[in-house]
């Protein structure tokens, strides 16, 4: 299989996916994002396998659609209007590989592609003061966060978009403050005084969860 189709394949996975990452929470459940996987990947089979079914024997019922699968591209400014990259440029799936920079608007009819533009607008840049997150720089921290933040937690699925410094105390929403966590992290950051910091100053330190002080250890 090719990247270009392996993307394919995960962006109408992913959705189903999350529903039953979802399901799963408020049923009390706990598997590996694996298992997951592998339930949504049946679901999408049987859809597939009922949809064959019902045009066989004409049947004209409305159905319940998912949302579009989504393809986020990450790609540089030169190589898109060229056409192609060169030695240094991308232009890959996030979380899957590199592509051909023409194969991009092949997906315009099959899925909702999102376009990360490198060196054409700096995500750096795009902040906003309010709690709503520009679609931009939501794209830009979906794509670096694939993962909760948290050392040593490796969720991927039903992560949340969270201000390092609170928007209550004024952090904006930028990409120097932003972060991807999974929801237990969210809620013990939100409410349990636990905090995410970088190891050294700037945006290339390790990240550090540091728990409140009266959970430490002070033997």
């Amino acid at each position: 299989m090719t990247v270009a189709n392996g993307a394919l394949v995960m962006a109408a996975l992913k959705p189903i996916q999350d529903e039953i990452f979802k399901a799963a929470r408020k049923s009390g459940a706990h598997e590996r994002p694996e298992a997951y996987a592998a339930d949504a990947l049946m679901a999408l089979c049987e859809k597939a396998n009922k949809a064959v079914s019902d045009s066989a024997v004409g049947a004209t019922k409305t159905k319940t659609r998912r949302p579009h699968a989504v393809i986020n591209i990450r790609v540089d400014i030169d190589a898109l209007k060229r056409g192609h990259t060169e030695h240094g440029e991308v232009c890959e799936i996030a979380g899957v590989g590199p592509i051909p920079v023409a194969s991009a608007t092949e997906y315009l009819g099959e899925a909702f592609l999102k376009l990360l533009v490198v060196d054409g607008v700096d995500i750096k840049t795009v902040a906003h003061m309010g709690r709503h997150i520009p679609a931009p720089l939501r794209t830009a921290v979906e794509e670096r966060d694939r993962v909760c933040q948290v050392p040593t937690c490796d969720m991927s699925l039903g992560l949340e978009i969270d201000h390092i410094l609170p928007f209550a105390e004024g952090g904006p929403a930028s990409l120097g403050n932003l972060v991807r966590l999974c929801k237990r992290h969210h809620l013990q950051k939100t409410h349990d005084g636990f905090r995410l910091v970088r190891a050294m100053d700037g945006e290339g330190g390790a990240w550090e969860w540091r728990a409140p002080p009266s959970l430490r250890d002070t033997g």
